[in-house]
């Protein structure tokens, strides 16, 4: 319990980093902006994001967790970073309390699937090559499409599928690493690591 409470906790204090970094960059703009430097912000916002999420995610991950547990600490990291967001949203009366549930669903959706993919993708990293910017980019793209949709006021059904495939898609990547041995209900249990874990490789 104390475990969870502190993955929480780890992904509030991402969501204040980045406001903080973001609170900075808008500052160091002029006063009146153009178009092009506002979808210039939207872009740099989310890439700080997304950033924020992998370095929380990258610092605690362990090669000898179990597949399970990554998938865990991905999923609360998001949980407490889009809590945070929403929070600061409302009491910023940038959300209004009629706005609220769509908002809150929004926004949990998107941070926590892109939670789940950066911990897959950094879990998967040594047999996949990848690199740190590489899945930055990948979640930050995820991130992006959601953010169009919503400024462009996609029907709300639509959001909703988007959401579910990437929801069936990172659950079918999760379940791909199961069946590959990474972790099993017989050989891992929830409670134990997995015994000769691949050695991660630094991929910042």
């Amino acid at each position: 319990m104390k475990e969870n409470i502190n993955l929480l906790f780890f992904g509030a204090i991402a969501a204040l980093g980045a406001l903080f970094i973001e609170l900075l960059l808008n500052f160091a703009l002029p006063g009146e902006t153009d178009l092009s430097e506002i979808n210039f912000l939207l872009i740099m916002f989310v890439l700080i994001e997304e950033l924020a999420k992998f370095s929380i995610i990258y610092k605690i991950s362990d090669p000898a967790i179990s597949c399970r547990q990554m998938f865990k600490n991905s999923f609360l990291i998001g949980l407490g970073f889009a809590l945070m967001e929403i929070s600061l949203l409302y009491l910023g009366d940038i959300v209004s309390r009629e706005n609220i549930l769509p908002a809150l669903i929004g926004i949990l959706s998107v941070h926590i699937s892109t939670s789940l993919f950066l911990g897959f993708f950094i879990y998967k990293q040594t047999r996949l090559g990848l690199t740190a910017p590489g899945i930055i980019l990948f979640t930050t793209i995820l991130h992006l499409a959601y953010n169009g949709m919503i400024l462009h006021s996609i029907s709300i059904w639509i959001i909703v599928f988007y959401f579910l495939t990437l929801l069936f898609i990172i659950l079918f990547g999760f379940h791909r690493l199961r069946k590959n041995n990474y972790f099993s209900m017989r050989k891992c249990p929830s409670d134990l690591r997995v015994k000769q874990a691949p050695k991660r490789k630094n991929i910042v």
